[in-house]
């Protein structure tokens, strides 16, 4: 039931560089390396650029067809921040005693925002997600991408959305441990540039276990929504909406229920009185009916035609059993050849299988039940036979 995540760390081997890219001889190596970004807003627009070496005493011209005249000035350290009245020009910097000549900038592609300032994150108890909310605004820049890092004293994990609404299932945090946040924002669309600085942190806390669990059952005829609780919210007031609907609105009187659901894709608030409100998506929280064909034939080949509404991409999951061990394989073909050395030719096995969208994909979602279980006896000397999955005989 709990999603898997694969925490990545990658090391890069760079070959020496001997010269730099901007040239062809040695002398190149000695002229100045420059970072510039933009700040921009309605009132005023800054050119900021930063130096690695100090170039104090350096004189720099800077042109434009958005200036009247050129702007000069001379380093007084290794940074200087100039206003820009008209971003939509090239803006030409040259600085003087250098060999390259003038260096080019657009305002519009160097784009470095301010760092969110407001970032909260709420513990949905019922549930035991959280939610972590970015309020964030530009007076020019009107698309963005965000990326929170999300970390406790064994792990870190990013996430990226467009929307600075992020939602931290339960099945992703561990209980009774500290969470800390932190978020920064780059421009996308029209706009484009680095990442801004990180946002102050923000601590949580996921204290108890969760009261609610609630997934998604998505068809073309017809979609619900599943929730099943614990005892205590018995008697509690619940009410459930999207943009497009108020979908239930009553006390709850048992530990579950289930509801229609007609537009899949726009969030599902969940009201639950005196505990707050969860937000969720019915394409995030799928759980796809179970297998109901399972063939296995005795030489370790297993096959699951799987084709449900919606989700075309799967994981797999097959337990393997018999009075002595036991076996579990994932893959996402519903093709799967179990290795010979991993059966014992002439014993009885039993097989069920589960499956679950691919958390890569747009469709995620927890494993579906255990389809009915089947039995085989696996041949005696025989090896797999591929080709009977893969129509190649």
């Amino acid at each position: 039931m709990a999603r898997e995540f694969v925490w990545t760390f990658v090391v890069l081997l760079l070959p020496p560089l001997y010269h730099a890219q901007s040239g062809d001889g040695p002398e190149d190596d000695q002229e100045p390396d420059m970072d510039c970004t933009s700040e921009l807003s309605l009132k005023d627009n800054y050119l900021i650029c930063k130096f690695t070496d100090e170039l104090i005493g350096t004189n720099i011209t800077i042109s434009s067809k958005g200036l009247l005249e050129p702007f000069q000035l001379t380093l007084e350290g290794s940074n200087f921040t100039v206003p820009i009245k008209s971003i939509t020009h090239v803006i030409n910097i040259n600085i003087h005693g250098s060999e390259r000549g003038p260096i080019t900038k657009n305002m519009k592609l160097i784009v470095k925002l301010p760092a969110p300032q407001t970032v909260t994150a709420t513990y949905f108890s019922p549930s035991g997600d959280v939610n972590i909310l970015v309020p964030y605004q530009h007076d020019r820049v009107k698309s963005w991408t965000f990326e929170a890092h999300v970390w406790n004293t064994t792990n870190i994990r990013t996430l990226r959305n467009t929307t600075g609404n992020f939602i931290i299932p339960w099945e992703d945090l561990k209980v009774g441990s500290d969470y800390s946040v932190r978020i920064r924002v780059k421009p996308n669309g029209h706009f484009s540039g680095d990442w801004s600085d990180w946002s102050p942190s923000k601590s949580f806390t996921v204290d108890t276990e969760p009261t609610m669990d609630c997934y998604s059952e998505l068809s073309l005829v017809r979609s619900n929504l599943t929730c099943i609780f614990a005892k205590e919210l018995i008697g509690t007031n619940i009410s459930i909406s999207s943009r497009h609907e108020k979908i239930l609105q009553k006390t709850l009187n048992g530990s579950n229920f289930t509801v229609p659901i007609h537009y899949i894709i726009p969030p599902i608030n969940i009201s639950i009185q005196g505990k707050g409100c969860m937000i969720r998506f019915m394409k995030d929280m799928v759980k796809l009916p179970a297998p109901h064909t399972v063939t296995a034939l005795g030489n370790g080949s297993i096959y699951v035609p799987y084709k449900p509404d919606y989700v075309t991409v799967f994981d797999f999951e097959v337990y393997i059993w018999n009075t002595t061990s036991n076996m579990t394989y994932e893959n996402g073909l519903g093709d799967i050849i179990i290795p010979h050395e991993d059966l014992k030719g002439g014993s009885e096995y039993f097989v069920k299988v589960r499956v679950r969208p691919s958390p890569t994909q747009y469709y995620r979602g927890r494993w579906s039940d255990w389809s009915p279980q089947t039995g085989f006896v696996m041949d005696k000397g025989v090896k797999n036979n591929y080709c009977f999955f893969h129509l190649l005989c």
